[in-house]
């Protein structure tokens, strides 16, 4: 079974705890005799990428913006979140799964959590959201889980 690992990487950077994470799960997954698929942005690179290790780097390029609420989505944003989920719709159709890494409570990927919500909505696909950070000063209007997803709290 193919096993998606949708982050908002451009690089693998050693030195970044969440590379980290995802790069043990898909070294699981494959261990298990599964086939990971990495989901990043659409000018991800990384030299050392193990060859039984798919990528698909199509999530379209954006400024990030630390957003306290889904108002203030900037028109540019709304577009990148379309782009994102007619990318996901049309690249991963094929992946039953998805690890998601901190989409759904962080401003600052706002845009691509609005996206996993239009894509999960018209997909045949579990989603498993990991939650690695989760912003203080209050609840956010945006934190809502998508159609058939789940959190994880690895900490």
């Amino acid at each position: 079974m193919k096993i998606g690992l949708l982050t908002t990487f451009s690089a693998m950077v050693e030195h970044y705890s969440l590379t980290g994470v995802v790069l043990d799960q898909a070294k699981m997954i494959h261990h298990a005799g599964h086939q990971p698929v990495l989901l990043a942005m659409e000018n991800f690179e990384w030299d050392a990428c193990p060859d039984w290790l798919e990528v698909r780097a199509g999530m379209p390029i954006f400024t990030k913006i630390d957003y306290q609420t889904i108002e203030d989505v900037t028109t540019d944003h709304k577009g990148v979140a379309e782009r994102t989920a007619a990318w996901l719709m049309f690249s991963c159709g094929d992946l039953p799964v998805i690890l998601t890494h901190d989409i759904l409570h962080t401003g600052w990927n706002l845009p691509i959590n609005m996206a996993v919500h239009r894509a999960a909505a018209r997909m045949e696909t579990y989603w498993l959201h990991w939650v690695h950070s989760i912003p203080g000063n209050g609840k956010r209007d945006y934190w809502k889980l998508p159609v058939n997803g789940k959190l994880v709290y690895p900490n």
